[in-house]
């Protein structure tokens, strides 16, 4: 920044104890360095006196300025050097010619992003200040001064996303959004492009929209349209999952319809061919359907479902609202994608009072594979205790419990019972530590006592009845020789496993507990050799005993991902599916849902048994059109023309999808001449429909959502000129600079009463002076 480009502004000043003191403890100050000399010193020559004083007097007139704490402004009348993002839609729907002059909205967005370039222009700013990128389905820099509006997709949240990384690049001042503010998305689940735009707001990078295009389209009458579907790509069987549909109503104001789930039946549909579609039942407390009923006429209604899938494999899912009658174009009353259900999903059970232990094991359920429900149990003093639903202990609803800190009057004879025969079927149960649990909450005394491996200390007939029934302060958690075999205690990382076990946070004390029988596995010890995780299996069911309550102590001590990886394999050991493995063979597609014409990324590969990539394996892939066509796939490591890869896999870009419907991947693998594992096979959709044109309706409401998160606001062409003449024009970051000098704390200051004291110091001694 150059001299002429500053201006100064003003000088402010924020004496110390106000004006009155500050000027009344300077006057002293100046009187003492004057009288601050002997009259011998008159003696002295002249110029030494002159000197002396003058230093002193610069010292005292720098403490004097801080006292006064001046700060100088100034500005610069130069735009600093920050970037402005225009983000301009080039979906299909930006076609649609419903300007003044019949201009599309393309072309609106064209003039408009050239006005605010132009703008900013002229503020003596860079051109390359401003950067113009263009999105659809993501974000990506003009391949040309004259776009094509023929995006597929519009999703906002891809485009906030990859400008959010150019803003984090490079010091950003705003961004404007050029578009007609819906969003339309085939993908399962899009990013949300309002925590996106919340993010921006948190940066201080306003969001500045403009909207292009008529709401509702003269004509359309009656209309109901699946605008979006988001759901999990992949989900886990007996699992809950949530489903999250948009639903556009055009010109239903008042009437009422439904909107349900449907899910695909593959029994005795081989593969290659696509089953049924049937509506998904209301089991296991899912919410499959919901009726809906307008209060617009033009509005987008969010709708939250879910479904309970009974069995893995690939199936297709659709969202389905009814017809009316009236109703015209029906083609945009489903949206279908495929959805893996994959074997292992676990339901666990977790009984607890609230404390933070319950609370901390959230973070174990976080992959969709494990869905842990929590039961609180909840007593007040002078009340029985609220005993827990029977429905806890039902047939199949859970396939691990864990019981923590509570008695056998809050669980309830029957609910006991119930627990004991879901053990002795198969499911598997944890006990950890509690003051009201084990022998304080009379579990000996109940069908518990046949199921827990261990007992208190305190109840050991031939423990010592004076010991505490708990160990007190912080007792470190040390696998045995036992444990460090075992697939439980097993911990991701280099060096030995025990120290990594030592270098977890101790825990805040344990139960004092030991085995209930010599078949019981002591997994864990505290130092001293007390029980701290013990194991056995009792019929069908397998056990676990966890002296502690506060392994949370792990996380807090920075250890995570330890605290996550121990309770997540003490789940899987206790169902039994430590040992599941994944196929030899695999293929995935992304997208999994797209529009006609769409190229479909297919990736493909084979792994060992340990999960590594295998790299002595040739593949061969072929794909079925919606026909039953089977057609071979050029595959390789580096997309070449060949039909057979040697490697550990590659990826093939397939774009021959310009016809409706299902296509099958079916993937292939042999090493040293014989097949390596069965098929792997998935499958995509071609959508028929023309999600950006059949209602190209603009969604204004969704893009002042978007910037106000983005703490913007929402403009119209109008008024755009004036707007940028304010923006630049006035007192912001966009247009000056300004820059404050606080004199009193600057490190000159320091240096000059350090210099001028130390120089007057050195004259005093070299002349002999007090």
């Amino acid at each position: 920044m150059t001299f002429e480009e500053m201006k100064f502004q003003e000088i402010t000043f924020h004496p110390v104890g106000g004006y009155f003191f500050a000027i009344t403890l300077s006057m002293a100050l100046l009187w003492m360095v004057w009288k601050a000399y002997p009259h011998h010193f008159f003696q002295q020559l002249p110029s030494r006196i002159r000197t002396t004083r003058g230093l002193r007097l610069l010292a005292a007139i720098v403490l004097i300025a801080g006292l006064f704490r001046p700060e100088l402004v100034w500005e610069s009348s130069a735009a600093p050097d920050a970037q402005v993002l225009i983000l301009r839609d080039v979906s299909r729907s930006m076609t649609t010619q419903d300007l003044p002059a019949a201009r599309s909205r393309l072309e609106g967005a064209l003039s408009d992003s050239l006005a605010i370039q132009k703008a900013f222009e002229k503020t003596k700013s860079k051109p390359s200040q401003v950067r113009i990128f263009d999105f659809s389905d993501k974000l990506s820099p003009p391949a040309t001064e004259n776009p094509v509006a023929d995006g597929q997709q519009t999703l906002f949240g891809e485009a906030l996303q990859g400008a959010l990384r150019e803003a984090r690049n490079r010091s950003t001042s705003a961004v404007f959004l050029l578009s007609d503010g819906a969003q339309r998305s085939l993908s399962p689940k899009p990013v949300d492009p309002l925590s996106i735009a919340q993010a921006f707001g948190e940066e201080g990078i306003p969001i500045y929209g403009i909207a292009y295009g008529a709401s509702s389209i003269s004509g359309q009458g009656l209309d109901w349209t699946l605008a979006d579907l988001r759901v999990d790509p992949i989900v886990f069987e007996k699992n809950r999952v949530p489903v999250t549909v948009r639903v556009r109503a055009i010109g239903a104001r008042g009437r009422t319809t439904t909107v349900r789930l449907l899910l695909e039946n593959r029994s005795d549909v081989p593969l290659g061919k696509s089953g049924p579609l049937e509506p998904v039942l209301a089991t296991g407390g899912v919410i499959p359907q919901v009726t809906i009923t307008p209060t617009e006429d033009d509005q987008i209604i969010p709708v939250e479902l879910s479904f309970l899938p009974s069995q893995a494999g690939e199936f297709k899912l659709a969202a389905e609202v009814q017809t009316s009658e009236g109703e015209l174009l029906t083609r945009n009353n489903r949206l279908e994608t495929i959805i893996t259900v994959k074997a292992g999903g676990l339901r666990v059970a977790v009984i607890d009072r609230l404390r933070w232990e319950p609370k901390f094991l959230k973070m174990a359920s976080g992959a969709s594979q494990l869905q842990m429900d929590f039961a609180e149990i909840r007593q007040s003093r002078g009340q029985s205790p609220v005993v827990l639903d029977a429905s806890w202990f039902e047939p199949d609803r859970y396939n691990v419990y864990i019981l923590g800190d509570v008695t056998i009057d809050e669980l309830g004879e029957s609910n006991i019972k119930a627990l004991a025969a879901r053990v002795q079927a198969g499911a598997g149960l944890m006990t950890i530590g509690g003051s009201r649990n084990y022998s304080a909450g009379r579990w000996e005394e109940s069908d518990l006592t046949d199921l827990v491996p261990v007992m208190s200390a305190s109840a050991n007939p031939g423990g010592n009845s004076k010991e505490s029934s708990s160990l007190e302060g912080p007792t470190p958690f040390i696998p045995t020789e036992t444990g460090l075999r075992r697939y439980v205690l097993q911990l991701d990382g280099t060096g030995p496993l025990i120290d990594r076990w030592k270098a977890l946070a101790p825990l805040e004390g344990a139960n004092r507990l030991v085995p209930r029988n010599p078949l019981v596995e002591v997994w864990a010890a505290a130092p001293n050799g007390e029980g701290l995780l013990f194991a056995s299996e009792i019929g069908k069911a397998r056990v676990l005993s966890f002296a502690g309550d506060s392994s949370y102590l792990w996380v807090l001590g920075g250890a995570a991902k330890a605290h996550q990886q121990f309770w997540r394999q003490a789940i899987l050991w206790l169902a039994r599916r430590e040992d599941d493995t994944e196929a030899p063979l695999w293929v995935k597609v992304e997208p999994r849902n797209a529009p006609l014409g769409t190229a479909i990324g297919i990736e493909y590969g084979a792994r060992a048994p340990g999960g590594q990539p295998r790299n002595d394996v040739s593949f061969e892939m072929e794909i079925i059109d919606p026909a039953g066509t089977k057609i071979p796939a050029l595959v390789s490591t580096d997309v070449a023309a060949s039909s057979k890869n040697t490697g550990s896999g590659g990826r093939l870009d397939w774009t021959k999808t310009e016809e409706p419907g299902d296509y099958w991947v079916r993937v292939s693998g042999k090493a040293n001449g014989e097949n390596i594992g069965l098929d792997a096979v998935t499958r995509f959709l071609v959508s028929p429909r023309d999600i950006e044109l059949d209602r190209p309706g603009a969604d204004p409401d969704y893009l002042k959502q978007i910037t106000e998160a983005g703490s913007g606001q929402l403009l119209s062409t109008e008024k755009l000129a004036g707007f940028l003449d304010q923006l630049i024009a006035r007192e912001n970051p966009l247009a000056k600079e300004t820059v404050q000098v606080r004199l009193w704390d600057h490190w000159l200051m320091i240096a000059l009463f350090v210099i001028a004291m130390g120089i007057e110091w050195v004259i005093r001694k070299a002349n002999g002076w007090a």
